[in-house]
């Protein structure tokens, strides 16, 4: 299973409850929210950069104090 947090689609700038664990989606209307932390089955799903996906990782045990 793949997680938002490392998909290449994931909007993070911009978005206010991103420090609640929740980004936008390039794929979704800009209104809608999804949970970066929840495991899911996504057929655009696109794994981004290894230095971007270990930020955004380091990112989410610092604000979200969870190890993803």
């Amino acid at each position: 299973m793949t997680r938002c947090l490392t998909c290449m689609s994931l909007r993070l700038k911009g978005v206010p409850t991103a420090r609640n664990g929740f980004g936008g989606c390039k794929f979704k209307p800009a209104h809608q929210t999804v949970s970066v932390l929840y495991e899911r089955e996504c057929k655009l799903f696109s794994t981004t950069d290894a230095d971007i996906a270990a930020k955004r990782v380091e990112w989410a045990g610092r604000a979200l104090g969870v190890a993803a």
